[in-house]
């Protein structure tokens, strides 16, 4: 090989180890930035979790209020008629025909 060839060869190998160098730094960079990010989005999740479980919380308080006074209402109707009372004069207040 002439020496203009190995010249070139050699220019060509150095710029390409360069890049290869570039390319590594950058990698390196990227995972040091995702390295912070991980921090941030943990506590997100966290708190999302916790919000999450105090809405689960209160959904299910609600529900279960809910089925209390659906029970409490039948066992007053079937011990008294009172609710029927209650629905005929609620009925002849707003003037709804049932």
């Amino acid at each position: 090989m002439g020496k203009k060839k190995k010249h070139k060869i050699k220019k060509l190998l150095r710029a390409q180890a360069a890049a290869q160098e570039r390319e590594m730094a950058r990698a390196e960079e990227r995972a040091e930035a995702v390295d912070k990010e991980q921090p941030r989005e943990l506590e997100q999740r966290c708190e999302e979790a916790t919000r999450v479980k105090k809405d689960i919380k209160k959904i299910l308080l609600t529900i279960g209020l809910l089925v209390i006074i659906i029970i409490a209402v039948y066992l007053v109707n079937i011990k008294t008629d009172f609710i029927l009372k209650l629905g005929a004069w609620i009925s002849q207040a707003l003037n709804i025909n049932v």
